[in-house]
């Protein structure tokens, strides 16, 4: 079977500045609604490894 491509290549350039400015807006999102939880009582975290001595 042979595979082509049915889509064209794309014509306008990929905006990285603005993928990564939204990224960060995401995760400085995510950073400040986990603070309020975390102050909330909400979340609860505990070490992975457990010492057993």
């Amino acid at each position: 079977m042979c595979y082509k491509r049915k889509t064209a290549t794309p014509d306008t350039k990929i905006d990285y500045d603005a993928i990564r400015a939204q990224k960060n807006a995401m995760l400085k999102q995510f950073l400040q609604a986990r603070k309020e939880a975390e102050q909330a009582g909400k979340i609860t975290r505990k070490p992975f490894i457990q010492e057993t001595f």
